[in-house]
């Protein structure tokens, strides 16, 4: 059945997934959601699944931008232990 998958699928959901395949995910998830022919159980279990995914992108964009808050004027990325410490970069 197609709501056992979402519901397996949604409590490690983008776990091991790259960005981009988890933003991928959640365009299937949406266009399958749209079609509004899905039976409440699966609709529900591809809801769960997309809240955990977008959640997962959050977090690691969230932890991109940490990472480029670190930029340095010259455009080279200075790691965060390295921060005041002369000659790191």
């Amino acid at each position: 059945m197609k709501g056992a998958r979402g519901k397996a699928e949604s409590s490690s959901a983008g776990e091991g997934l790259s960005l981009e395949a988890a933003l991928q995910r959640l365009e299937e998830i949406a266009v399958r959601l749209e079609t509004g022919s899905l039976d409440l159980e699966t609709s529900l279990a591809l809801y769960r699944e997309a809240r955990d995914l977008h959640a997962a992108c959050v977090a690691r964009l969230a932890a991109a931008e940490h990472d480029l808050q670190i930029l340095m004027a010259d455009g080279s990325l200075q790691a965060e232990g390295s921060l005041g410490e002369p000659g790191r970069e």
